[in-house]
């Protein structure tokens, strides 16, 4: 089947910076085959990811919004018998992992049905309390135990790792003003949190049955170190997303404590600030991970900055601003000719903030060919629409509405 090819073939080693073979993509992949709702929703997001690969635009092609159809009528069949009883958490939260995104690849938001997608996936989470099946501390009992258990050590691994790449999905939407139901559900508990990522990063094997072969989901190396300081932006970009939005007690207190983790990290991270400079020759390349995880700083520095004052583009800029600017198109140059990144969704974001912000056509000509992402595209040329109607400033409250109404 040609959009399964390309799922496990382009689409999955798109979606990572390591090797494909340790991509979480490809093992969402074979936990998804023999589960029918799952593989549905799969086939869903391939044949649309198929479709904008070939350059036919994001509409959902006739072929994807069949399996939309077939999984989401299993879904609620699944819903219905198990009210009560146990289920298939897998099949579940894949489902929820390819429906959200089946609704982010889109030219336009619909805000509604992912504030929907969001308090579904957080009450499904709260119900069956994953978040405590996934820490550290309730980790299954030994592998000599396993076929007695209803969820095996390396299930629950990868339960893990899909509950942290929806936190991340549902925290990059709720800067849009839609979702954040479980960001903000995973971010009121710091310890779980944590432990939830750590667990999500242990390595482990995983027998492929037929295929004669072992699959090792675990990081490699040189990316550990680069990824806890990813997670720790993931966690800040949601934060700022509630001060931003009012939703702090103290937003004084919270302002200031947010740009004292901002110094703290590229203080002690050297990697944040050595890349803006010129390379050495001869110096051995970083990873495409720490390029791109280098541009979302600087952009959570300019969206701290600017969300809480007088909006993008106004005048003066601060040097603080200024500096975060000139530092993330700096990396962002060097990200594009790094790797390919079309499908990291939190680099796209990172363009989209440093082309709402940079007054300069010739940088902001080169953002507009370079973000792939098609509804951060078209995200992008309304909100600079809106921002020259305006004077040349646009606040983040107006971005929210701009997108709201899309």
């Amino acid at each position: 089947m040609q959009a399964l090819s390309f799922h496990r073939d382009i689409y999955a080693p798109l979606r990572s910076t390591q090797d494909a073979s340790k991509s979480a993509h490809t093992f969402f992949l074979h936990r998804a085959f023999d589960r029918e709702m799952a593989l549905h929703f799969l086939l869903a997001v391939s044949h649309n990811e198929l479709a904008i690969y070939k350059k036919h635009g994001p509409t959902p092609p006739q072929e994807s919004r069949a399996h939309y159809r077939r999984g989401s009528e299993l879904l609620q069949k699944h819903v219905d018998l198990h009210r009560t009883a146990s289920t298939d958490h897998l099949n579940m939260m894949l489902s929820f992992l390819y429906i959200y995104s089946f609704w982010m690849r889109r030219s336009r938001i619909d805000s509604l049905k992912l504030h929907q997608i969001s308090r579904t996936i957080c009450n499904y989470v709260q119900r069956y309390t994953l978040d405590t099946v996934c820490s550290l501390g309730e980790l299954l009992p030994p592998i000599t135990n396993l076929p007695e258990l209803a969820m095996t050590v390396s299930d629950q691994i990868l339960l893990a790792r899909i509950l942290v790449y929806l936190y991340d999905r549902d925290g990059l939407c709720c800067f849009f003003g839609c979702g954040g139901a479980l960001a903000n559900y995973v971010n009121s508990m710091p310890d779980k949190r944590q432990s939830l990522w750590q667990i999500s990063r242990i390595p482990f094997l995983w027998p492929m049955g037929g295929l004669g072969s072992v699959l090792s989901l675990g990081l490699e190396e040189d990316n550990k170190y680069i990824l806890d300081v990813y997670f720790e932006l993931i966690v800040l970009h949601q934060d700022i997303n509630c001060l931003s939005q009012n939703k702090v007690q103290d937003p004084y207190e919270s302002d200031v404590k947010l740009r004292r983790r901002l110094e703290n990290l590229e203080k002690n991270v050297s990697f944040l600030s050595s890349l803006v400079k010129e390379q050495q020759p001869g110096a051995t390349p970083l990873p495409l991970m720490a390029y791109v995880t280098t541009t979302v700083f600087y952009a959570l520095h300019i969206y701290l900055n600017r969300a809480t004052t007088h909006g993008f583009g106004s005048t003066p800029v601060s040097p603080d601003t200024q500096r975060a600017l000139t530092a993330l198109l700096a990396v962002a140059y060097k990200t594009i000719a790094a790797g390919p990144v079309q499908l990291l969704e939190r680099f796209q974001w990172a363009l989209l903030i440093a082309g709402v912000e940079t007054p300069d056509p010739i940088h902001r000509d080169w953002i507009r060919a370079n973000i792939s992402d098609p509804g951060f595209k078209d995200m992008l040329g309304v909100v600079l629409t809106e921002k020259g109607r305006l004077g040349g400033a646009i606040r983040m409250a107006t971005i929210r509405q701009l997108i709201g109404r899309t």
